[in-house]
């Protein structure tokens, strides 16, 4: 093989390695930008979800005072301070404690029977 062969096969494979490099730097950038993202999330008070869950879709930040837990069925309800209707919250991990106010991060939903829901991912208390 000739020297030109050899150095034209060398510049080939350092553009190839340099440009896979790149385009693996720019997507750890993305995943690393994904978590701000959901932490601005826009913070809704339970009362305007139980008014109006048809209105929200994706994914929210409910706000509210927890007012029942049902640890058999990992579900709780997040209600309001005063007497208003509660919203129905399903959360897969520790439930919360009883009168504690949280922000819960997730979407709602509607069950088999058409009720809906609050579907949590994550629960912060305040």
């Amino acid at each position: 093989m000739s020297k030109k062969k050899s150095l034209v096969i060398v510049t080939i494979s350092f553009v190839v390695l340099l440009l896979a490099l790149l385009i693996y730097s720019n997507v750890s950038f993305k995943t690393t930008d994904a978590n701000p993202i959901n932490s601005q999330v826009k913070v809704i008070d339970v009362d305007y979800i139980v008014e109006n869950p048809e209105k929200y879709s994706g994914v929210i930040n409910v706000e509210g005072t927890v007012k029942e837990v049902l640890d058999s069925k990992k579900f709780f309800t997040l209600g309001c301070e005063d007497a208003c209707v509660n919203l129905p919250v399903s959360y897969k991990g520790e439930l919360p404690k009883l009168e504690s106010n949280i922000v819960a991060l997730g979407e709602v939903k509607k069950d088999v029977e058409g009720k809906y829901f609050f579907d949590a991912m994550e629960i912060k208390y305040k």
